[in-house]
């Protein structure tokens, strides 16, 4: 699943290109580029000669893409081309008349289903969806996933318990933080399957299940100056398996001021695809008397403790999950930022 937001629209047709051109100026929400046969293009929009090429060129270049033409002909030209449900972009198919829009690919982690129906409206068109759990107004695990911004790993496991749904099977939801409690799951005495919210790293069921992971979790970190980003990784990567924690449910990280400019912080930050939250030593030494202070921490940085007081005011005065702990001359902490925060 790409991560930008845009939309190529690719047409075959002269017909089809002012269909496409229509979709340009009707999308308010992303921008939208035009792939057309170069004897019908105009200003900025992208002539092309290789239909194949230029197929490629638009599933690699945006997050979704909408071709005007037969289905049957973007079914064997993106065959070759596919990769898997959480890398492949949006795909729809919409004919040259604008009457029906189609999400053929990535309905629910690419968003086609959503954006069919947007275009429909737009466009006036018929949406044509046929996802199951669409189709019969069911649970999902990857639109779940999606809706409350959970990370989801397993995509069999994401089947079994979506099916389950679907055919009004029992399942189990454990989400004791309540981060879907604004959905209505139905009541079940016997599960045939569990769908479980947790950040934790290992987690054994007796039945079929599958996990999403909320990125609920923040890390207090301070460290010996020049301190490399190995050293950081590796003692990030070690507290986080021996308290059996998944690191993708990470979302943050903070320090101090006067550490903010480390370069192994910034490589890490970086290299997690997280936010580096900097304090100020005054905001730090506000919670003093909350945390075990250190005489030489103190006399050093003007600040007696920088892990756990980072940690606690990052989450929000979130719960601490594992307290202090020092690896190779890194300190951290790790905490639970309170859900909705």
């Amino acid at each position: 699943m790409i991560k930008d937001h845009s939309l190529g629209v690719m047409a075959l047709t002269k017909k089809g290109c002012a269909l496409a051109r229509r979709v340009e100026n009707l999308v308010p929400d992303r921008p939208v580029t035009l792939y057309l046969p170069e004897k019908w293009t105009l200003g900025t929009e992208v002539g092309y000669s290789f239909f194949r090429e230029t197929v490629e060129k638009a599933l690699s270049s945006h997050a979704g893409v909408l071709f005007i033409m037969a289905t049957g002909i973007v079914v064997r030209s993106i065959a070759p081309m596919l990769d898997s449900k959480d890398k492949d972009p949006a795909v729809l198919v919409m004919d040259e008349g604008g009457v029906h829009v189609i999400s053929l690919l990535s309905g629910h982690l690419g968003g086609a289903n959503d954006l069919a129906r947007k275009l429909g409206r737009w466009l006036g068109a018929q949406p044509v969806i046929t996802t199951a759990s669409d189709v019969s107004d069911k649970h999902a695990v990857d639109v779940l996933a999606l809706k409350y911004d959970l990370i989801l790993k397993d995509l069999e496991g994401a089947k079994v318990i979506t099916s389950l749904f679907v055919n009004d099977e029992p399942v189990k939801v454990v989400d004791p933080f309540g981060y879907m409690n604004k959905e209505t799951f139905p009541s079940c005495q016997e599960p045939k399957g569990i769908l479980v919210v947790s950040s934790q790293r290992n987690i054994t069921m007796d039945l079929p299940f599958v996990q999403l992971i909320p990125k609920d979790l923040v890390v207090g970190l301070g460290c010996r100056k020049d301190i490399p980003f190995e050293t950081i990784k590796r003692a990030l990567l070690e507290t986080f398996e021996e308290n059996n924690l998944d690191l993708d449910g990470l979302a943050l990280m903070a320090t101090v001021d006067i550490k903010a400019e480390e370069a192994g912080i910034l490589e890490t930050v970086q290299w997690l695809d997280i936010t580096l939250v900097v304090l100020s030593r005054d905001q730090l030494a506000r919670t003093e008397e909350k945390f075990v202070q250190s005489s030489f921490v103190k006399k050093t940085i003007g600040t007696g403790a920088v892990a756990e007081p980072c940690g606690y005011i990052a989450s929000k005065n979130g719960t601490l999950l594992v307290p202090k702990t020092i690896k190779d001359g890194v300190t951290l902490s790790i905490w639970r930022r309170k859900t909705n925060v």
